[in-house]
């Protein structure tokens, strides 16, 4: 291997453990702010089954988000809005001919491993 390919696996592998420490803080911080609002809701079980629908709601547009931003499939927005998570996720690259290339953390962490 040549020297600037092991140099931009450390940056790349640095980068992608900064960003899933950064991600986990803000899931711990979003986890904490759910368990606050539930506080508050519970001796009212109407309010808590209507907070509960919208998580289940919120949750399963995450999740799908992130599966198809896995497999790499392109969703249509809903909105006119970006997603979330598709702005911490997406990123562009330069290839060897010039052009910019879409690609996602998990499409480069791949093609590194099958280099390897």
């Amino acid at each position: 291997r040549r020297r600037g390919d092991e140099a931009s696996f450390t940056y790349e592998a640095k980068e992608y453990l900064a960003s899933s420490k950064k991600e986990k803080k803000l899931r711990n911080k979003s986890l904490k702010a759910c368990k606050c609002s539930f506080a508050l809701l519970e001796n009212d079980v109407e309010a808590t089954f209507s907070m509960l629908r919208k998580l289940q709601g919120v949750a399963f547009t995450m999740f799908e988000s992130l599966f198809s931003h896995i497999n790499g499939i392109e969703m249509e927005s809903k909105s006119t809005n970006w997603s979330l998570l598709s702005k911490l996720m997406s990123s562009k690259c330069i290839t060897h001919e010039g052009e910019a290339m879409e690609t996602n953390e998990f499409e480069k962490v791949d093609a590194v491993l099958c280099t390897l």
